[in-house]
């Protein structure tokens, strides 16, 4: 339950890494190319049969999407919302219970992955799955982190 809160903790960092460009024209773009990378690097630490990519590649994207869904009506409900000393009790303790159900969701879904997936490949390849998706989301955490000090690096030269 912790990796699931920390892995969803990361994939909100990262999001919210990219809040800025969600309204602008690369932003789709750059989805597509998150998610093409995060495909062959899955692709790449499971060693897929042809049978198993093909049973587990429907399987990972709808469940994909459905997270996504959950932590973005989640994102579109708190946009703005950065300030919570403004926020009255009752609407914090709105906001906090909301928040609290939406992990329960998440770990539901998590739940249903899990023992669909069991069935489609072995669970050694299950155990390399979640290691691998932990892998990739501290890779991209560090190429964020590695576009930001260059960003900043440019930025502070300018001046």
């Amino acid at each position: 339950m912790k990796r699931l809160l920390a892995l969803s903790g990361l994939m909100l960092l990262v999001l919210g890494s990219l809040h800025a460009q969600i309204n602008g024209p690369g932003f789709e773009k750059y989805m597509e190319r998150f998610k093409s990378e995060r495909v062959a690097f899955l692709s790449d630490k499971l060693d897929f049969t042809v049978e198993e990519a093909q049973k587990f590649w429907p399987l990972y994207n709808q469940y994909q999407n459905k997270r996504g869904e959950l932590l973005k009506s989640k994102q579109m409900e708190n946009h703005g919302r950065r300030n919570w000393k403004e926020i009255d009790s009752e609407e914090l303790e709105a906001m906090v219970d909301a928040r609290v159900e939406q992990e329960l969701k998440l770990a539901e879904l998590k739940l249903k992955f899990h023992k669909e997936i069991k069935k489609v490949i072995p669970i050694q390849k299950v155990v390399r799955l979640y290691r691998a998706e932990n892998e990739f989301m501290n890779f991209m955490l560090r190429k964020i982190e590695n576009q930001r000090s260059q960003y900043r690096r440019s930025g502070s030269r300018e001046k």
